[in-house]
């Protein structure tokens, strides 16, 4: 998984490989930082790269300290079905189709200018996740 902020908007990007421990205890830290500053969180997603049940846990205790919503782009629907799992505990995400970063803009309120800094961003990240070795 490879992530940045750009501002409020925090973006996370991983494939096809279970997220690490560590992984996501670096996305939790910084998703921790934006507490309290309207931030949004744009994850995409390949094949079955999600949370485990400890991990999705780990994400509603967060949403009950910050107020983040998250949209998540992926192509499974395993994927999709552990958000909206995890939406009825009350997490504020849905899941989106790959690419379609239109629809998951309007979900997080995004700006314009801050969907294409998005859009402009991701390709970064796919590589840099493609090229991390674990």
């Amino acid at each position: 998984m490879t992530m940045c902020r750009l501002d409020r908007v925090l973006i996370a990007v991983n494939d096809e490989q279970p997220l690490t421990d560590g992984e996501w205890d670096t996305w939790i830290s910084l998703c921790l930082e934006r507490a309290g500053k309207d931030a949004r969180a744009l994850i995409e997603t390949r094949g079955q790269g999600g949370p485990n049940a400890k991990q999705r846990k780990r994400l509603v205790e967060l949403q009950q300290k910050v107020d983040i919503r998250f949209a998540i782009a992926s192509d499974s629907l395993v994927v999709r079905g552990i958000v909206t799992a995890v939406a009825w505990l009350g997490v504020p995400l849905r899941a989106f189709e790959p690419d379609d970063y239109t629809a998951a803009a309007e979900f997080l309120e995004l700006s314009a200018s801050e969907l294409s800094c998005v859009v402009d961003t991701l390709p970064r990240l796919r590589q840099e996740c493609l090229t991390r070795g674990r």
